[in-house]
């Protein structure tokens, strides 16, 4: 091996143990809900949490306002509203939990990745 070889793997090294350092070795939800908030997609994870804070605010209203109507006409409509809101809410619950399992395979993917090239050894030939 060369010796700019050698000095880029150091410094390689000594960049994957921090990185390592920085990833760790366990998270908890807590810790990939504020990784979410993180990134290219913080903008759309701001209006997915507004979403489904609205959706669950008017799924109560609905169910307040189910239990409390007079008639049976505005009971059918507010019962509607209740099983659609709820649908949205849960639709929308069920991506944000499948895009926080994407953050969490790709950072255990490069965990691996780093792990494997602190265990590839040195190079030869050519």
């Amino acid at each position: 091996m060369t010796d700019i070889d050698d000095r880029i793997r150091q410094a390689l090294s000594a960049e994957d143990r921090a990185l390592m350092d920085a990833i760790g070795d366990e998270q908890t939800i807590f810790d990939l809900i504020g990784r979410s908030f993180r990134g290219r997609m913080k903008a759309l994870m701001v209006i997915a949490w507004v979403a489904m804070f609205a959706m669950f605010a008017f799924a109560v209203l609905s169910a307040v306002q189910l239990l409390a109507a007079p008639d049976v006409d505005s009971r059918i409509n507010w019962a509607v509203a209740l099983v659609v809101s709820t649908q949205f809410l849960l639709g929308m619950k069920m991506w944000y939990f499948l895009e926080l399992n994407r953050l969490a395979t790709a950072r255990d993917i490069r965990r691996l990745e780093l792990r494997m090239m602190a265990n590839a050894g040195p190079r030869t030939g050519g």
